[in-house]
Order: structure tokens, then sequence, then C-alpha cells
């Protein structure tokens, strides 16, 4: 495996980390379009560790960066390219081992940012094995305690109740069973009873943070219409909320929809982007862009 491949699988998957509403929707939907577009890109990479000595061929990763590539090779794109599949599992433990190799050398320390440690972090969260579950709690307990932004702390502490919630089905069952269909595992009374019960954890479902970054685009648009569709969305999400400092952050994400409508419905347009567009401003617009009182994304 050469340089070129880890720094191509890097720019792939964090290609726009500054745009976090679009990069997530990547990540976290089940988009059969992105599915075809990783297996197109790196099905073939992934294949190559499916020789009998792939576990071998670890130990030529070193470095933080590179290490972090092969584990989203083996980790993550299989849960996209073999969707809903046993082969979406195949890969889990030669990824566990390069995480586990990692964070033993504290390579996590050296990655740039949170989201780069959440996905060292997760092949220990897709393990069956319980000590691994506890280590997998522990890491993202202590990424929630570094995070000193208020979102992505909240963040983060969505990803750590996460990492509870596998932890404490493996601990009651030893396994997942919401895989036993696809590895052809037959499951027991309990573990029936727990996939028909509407309170069981739904991993593959969109977290109120994950929906979050669905709507944005709405909000991100010129069309009233949709600028609507934005500020309908948000207010539902605030009201789905009980945790209370998740409706407090929610209540100000739909502030900040109500804002971007009100600057849409005055202007038909978001004056803070005609400059980046070769646009001119109108005698209104640059009013608006000069007063201090303006909202704070549209500087």
């Amino acid at each position: 495996m050469s340089k070129e491949l880890t720094q191509k699988i890097l720019t792939f998957w964090f290609k726009d980390l500054k745009n976090i509403p679009s990069i997530s929707q990547s990540w976290f939907a089940s988009n059969k379009e992105f599915d075809d577009q990783i297996a197109s890109l790196f099905k073939q990479d992934l294949l190559s560790f499916s020789k009998p000595d792939a576990s071998n061929s670890l130990q030529a990763y070193t470095k933080p960066l590179d290490i972090l590539a092969i584990i989203i090779l083996l980790d993550q794109f299989p849960r996209n390219i073999y969707r809903n599949t046993a082969k979406a599992f195949s890969f889990d433990s030669l990824a566990l081992q390069l995480a586990q190799k990692a964070v033993n050398l504290k390579s996590d320390k050296d990655l740039p940012t949170p989201f780069h440690k959440m996905f060292m972090y997760l092949p220990f969260e897709h393990s069956e094995d319980i000590e691994m579950q506890n280590i997998a709690v522990d890491l993202f307990t202590k990424l929630g305690l570094e995070q000193e932004n208020g979102e992505f702390k909240t963040f983060f502490n969505v990803c750590l109740d996460h990492a509870i919630q596998h932890r404490k089905v493996i601990e009651k069952f030893g396994r997942f069973p919401h895989r036993n269909a696809y590895l052809g595992r037959v499951s027991t009374k309990e573990e029936l009873e727990f996939l028909n019960d509407e309170n069981k954890p739904q991993w593959n479902l969109p977290t109120p943070f994950h929906k979050m970054f669905m709507y944005l685009p709405f909000e991100h648009s010129e069309d009233i219409e949709m600028q609507n569709i934005a500020v309908d969305l948000f207010t539902k999400l605030g009201l789905e909320q009980e945790n209370g400092e998740f409706k407090t952050f929610f209540n100000v994400c739909l502030d900040h929809a109500i804002q971007h409508r009100k600057v849409i419905e005055k202007f038909g347009r978001f004056p803070h982007r005609n400059g980046y567009l070769g646009r001119v401003s109108t005698k209104e617009e640059l009013e608006f862009l000069n007063d201090e009182n303006k909202p704070p994304w549209s500087k």
C-alpha cells in the first residue's frame, strides 16, 4: 500500500471538513450513490486486505494519519461497499488490530481534529468483545472532555452515549443481535424480544445532530420556500428534544434558521455572498453588511 493511497483515503473522507453539514451527511446517511463511489474508488484496495497475510501488512503503517487512513478503509468503507451484508463486518478484526496499535502508541494524540480521532476509535465500538467496548467508552469519554467548543462537546457527548449503548448490548447478549441475520446466527428468544422492542437503540437512524446537518442545506438556500422548510424542520427538531441541553442547543439552531429566512425575505439573497460570487450589492445590502448588529454568520 502506497502513501498515495492513504492520502487519497484521507482526502476523500475529510475533503470538506470545513463544511460539516455536507460531510456528515456523507458519513452518516445511507446513500447508494456515495456507497457506489466508495466501491469504485477503493474496493480493490480493500480486497487486497482479504489475503491470508493481511495482518502482517498492517505493520507497515506507523504514522498516525497513515494508520487512520487504513482504519477508515477497513472499518468504514466495508459498511458502505457491503451495506446490509455479512461482508460489512468482515474486515472489523483487522481494523481493530490497527486501532489497538494506534491507541497503544498514542497516535490519536497527533491527529488534527476530534473527528479524525472519532474514526480511529470506532473499531472498538464495533467490536463484540466487552473489553473493547470498555475501551471505546473510555476513549469517547476523554474525547468529550477535551472539547472546549460547546457544539463539539455536545456532539461528542452524543458519540459517548452511543458507545455506552453499544456496551450495554454486548454486556447483555455478548454480541450485536442486529447482525445475526446477516451472519447466519440464530437469535435467542431474548434477542428476538430486543430486536422487536421499539425502544432499542437505533444506531442506523439519525441522531438530532445528524438531522441538523441534513436540514442545513435548506437553510443555506436563497429560495424562500426552502427557507420556510428549514424553519419548519428546526422547529420540529427543537420540539423533539427532551434533554434540556439539547433543547437549548436546537432552539439556537431554530433562531439561526429564522434569521436566515428574514434575510432572504428582505433581499432575496444573502448579501454576504455577493463579494465571493461577483454580485453587485445594492445600497440596502451595503447598509446591512455595514450594520454591526447583523447576524454573526453573515459577516
